[in-house]
């Protein structure tokens, strides 16, 4: 069972094995690993049914041609749904996508940065990149016009990694006076001078994501864009911006607040709390107290963050609410099949990924169903008594822990 595991997370044996090994006796061989395994195996099997294939004879180029088919009758009834037909264009898909989120999602509420302090900021070290690829002759007529996520899109697309670093470092110096609660921002720059930016940029990357404003900026002028994609991408997003806004709330009273500040910034946030001989992910501690709100221990979190700061949604559930037909790819996040040594993920990224852009099989996508298998797999080995002493540790406070078996 270890096997199947390691060949679908690409993990090094004999070293997995044995980590899995350790990690059974110390959570009392619940046998978690070989759960896991025959969850992603019997998911894998219900969907090859479903798709009218041969559970026991089904190859992996089969499956994922078919997967394409799949998705393909699938966009046409999200497209419907949304009122669009196959020649509405990237900008039609974008403002409909935007609209179902937000009435399916609604507007959290986000720890992010005041926008007249990250203005501050821009003018003591000026995007000039991105300010002439705008056409504005001057900083304050661009920071007046745009919108401070419009500003960091272009910003990040068009300066330097220099750049990047010396804006960053303006970081470590901020407070938690400098940012606020607000609603989830999410948006498509639409003035005419953004257009040779958003055909450049939305080709590299549709969808940018500045987690410390709390927004997600939705570039049109892809030439792949579909609406499962973009449903997808922006609710992963959304998930994303709770996940270090809660994260950003946990390190309030800390004397170097603005380090954690640029560490969300430039990459995933880590705790204290350690697994598989590595730190664990903030990401995967927010989605395990989202999980099992039974096990939120208000005297470990509170007065930092509440309950509501650890919500999750995933993707897929949020895609099953566009139409019941799209409730096949519910749970495939990390469902896969394993054909010999041929991974074909069920994914819905994945698929997503290789249908809009026509990958052959060799080069199909499974870095969706890694990401996901990798972080189910540590959610699954968590203990929450460590895990609360890490963070109790970390806030300088007594823990708490909740009575309640080690899992």
């Amino acid at each position: 069972m270890t096997r199947v595991l390691s060949e679908l997370l690409g993990a090094e044996q004999p070293r997995f094995g044995m980590t899995i090994r350790q990690l059974e006796a110390a959570t009392g061989r619940l046998s978690t690993d070989i759960r896991l395994t025959t969850e992603v195996s019997q998911r894998a099997l219900q969907k090859i049914r479903f798709l009218g294939l041969d559970s026991h004879d089904t190859t992996g180029k089969e499956l994922y041609f078919t997967l394409l088919e799949h998705f393909k009758h699938d966009e046409k009834i999200a497209r419907e749904t949304l009122g669009l037909t196959n020649s509405s264009g990237s900008h039609e898909i974008n403002a409909a996508v935007i609209k179902f989120i937000e009435t399916v999602i609604g507007k959290h509420s986000t720890f992010a940065l005041k926008n007249s302090v990250a203005k501050r900021l821009l003018k003591k070290v000026p995007p000039k990149k991105a300010m002439k690829q705008l056409r504005y002759r001057s900083l304050d007529s661009m920071l007046k016009h745009e919108t401070t996520p419009h500003l960091y899109t272009a910003a990040f697309l068009y300066e330097s990694l220099a750049w990047r670093k010396k804006y960053l470092e303006q970081y470590t110096t901020l407070r938690p006076s400098d940012f606020e609660l607000r609603p989830t921002d999410i948006s498509t720059p639409k003035a005419s001078r953004w257009e040779t930016i958003t055909k450049q940029g939305a080709t590299q990357q549709p969808i940018v994501v500045i987690k410390e404003l709390g927004a997600v900026i939705v570039l049109d002028n892809s030439p792949n864009t579909t609406v499962i994609g973009e449903v997808t991408l922006i609710a992963s997003a959304i998930n994303d911006i709770q996940s270090a806004s809660s994260f950003l709330k946990l390190q309030q009273m800390k004397p170097d607040f603005g380090s954690f500040v640029r560490t969300i910034a430039n990459e995933e946030p880590l705790t204290k709390a350690e697994l598989m001989g590595k730190a664990v992910p903030w990401r995967v501690v927010h989605q395990y107290y989202a999980r099992f709100k039974d096990a939120y221990n208000a005297l470990i979190f509170e007065p930092h963050i509440h309950v509501d700061d650890l919500d999750w949604r995933h993707p897929e559930s949020v895609l099953s609410q566009l139409h019941p037909a799209l409730d096949f790819w519910h749970d495939t996040r990390y469902t896969a099949h394993l054909d010999g040594k041929d991974k074909v993920s069920l994914n819905v990224f994945d698929v997503a990924r290789n249908y809009a852009a026509n990958l052959p099989y060799a080069y199909r996508s499974i870095q969706g169903l890694q990401q996901s298998l990798w972080q189910e797999l540590m959610i699954r080995y968590l203990n929450q008594k460590n895990v609360e002493q890490a963070i109790a540790g970390d806030l300088a406070t007594e823990p708490v822990f909740a009575e309640i078996d080690d899992i």
